[in-house]
């Protein structure tokens, strides 16, 4: 590091990044995105005993995303409330943000949520940026973590803390010392647009759940997504849901989550590990938020797996 000065042709790839034109392709293959993600890769990528992790994405940004993995990490909680957990687990709940996370203003604005306040996800120290020391909460409780308004980290430094992240979740991290948090379920939030600085936390999830719009095809899913997950680990699953305006009686006739039988083929060439599944969208945030508990339920159910108490069996993250 070199203190807190960002090298030349880094400061150039950050300002490319606010180039909405420019093609991620042209990012993620230039000469310091390679740089980044070649020194993100984690030296021992298994993870053993770890907990439920599933990483929720959306295109074309992550907006109503926030509001659903809210009530799917909620109502996760609420069912480890009367299980036979392990004394302290908890649920978590990370915004893969490097900063200014929009997560706390969309928790303030969820009524019918249980109580929980969101805390940095890193922190500045002697030694750099490394991840913050939070509070968990109790086994029927949710555990925020998303980091506000500030200084963004390098795309050096990012990497290193979703490594970090993915190491204290498996109860590996020196940051807390070990086996000092245990959770049982963990959501993390990620932007599928830009740099792939959280790849890392692609690899290490159990399920990747990525909403995207009725206009995105084949091309672009196939480029965000193996940008990320060139290829699934074992035992990993990767469920696509499109997002689609109610109709008329569309509630109340059908299922809010089916699976699809209208996949394109050029869609199953290139993601052929894929699960499809189409999903009933409200075009209002606020609707969405009133309207999508039974479906968030449901979607745990679909994302839950066989996540048990003891967590998974060892996975090879990368």
């Amino acid at each position: 590091m070199h203190g807190d000065r960002i090298p030349d042709d880094q400061a150039q790839l950050l300002r490319r990044l606010a180039e909405p034109s420019r093609d991620i392709n042209d990012l993620v293959n230039s000469p310091a995105a390679r740089a980044a993600i070649t020194q993100g890769q984690p030296s021992d990528p298994r993870i053993a005993n770890a907990p439920h992790v599933v990483l929720v994405s959306e295109l074309p940004s992550l907006n109503g995303g926030l509001v659903l993995a809210l009530q799917m990490a909620q109502e996760m909680a609420l069912q480890a409330r009367g299980a036979d957990l392990a004394s302290g687990s908890a649920t978590l709940l990370a915004d893969l943000a490097p900063a200014a996370s929009r997560l706390p203003a969309v928790l303030a604005d969820q009524h019918g949520l249980m109580h929980a306040e969101s805390q940095p996800m890193w922190q500045a120290s002697s030694h750099g940026r490394t991840l913050a020391k939070w509070t968990k909460g109790q086994a029927h409780q949710l555990t925020v973590v998303a980091q506000p308004a500030g200084e963004f980290p390098t795309v050096e430094q990012f990497p290193r803390l979703c490594e970090q992240l993915i190491r204290h979740i498996a109860g590996k991290g020196r940051e807390h010392g070990p086996g000092t948090d245990v959770y049982r379920n963990v959501f993390m939030l990620s932007e599928c647009v830009g740099l792939p600085l959280d790849a890392s936390c692609w690899r290490a999830a159990d399920v990747i759940l990525l909403l995207h719009d009725v206009a995105a095809d084949a091309e672009q899913l196939h480029s965000l997504v193996s940008a990320r997950l060139p290829k699934p680990t074992q035992g990993q699953r990767v469920i696509l849901m499109r997002k689609e305006l109610p109709r008329l009686r569309t509630w109340s006739s059908r299922r809010r989550i089916e699976s699809r039988s209208d996949v394109p083929s050029d869609l199953e060439r290139v993601l052929p590990h894929a699960e499809y599944f189409s999903i009933c969208w409200p075009q209002y945030h606020r609707k969405l938020a009133r309207s999508m508990r039974s479906t968030a339920r449901d979607l745990v159910g679909l994302v839950a797996g066989n996540a048990g108490a003891q967590g998974r069996p060892n996975r090879q993250a990368s």
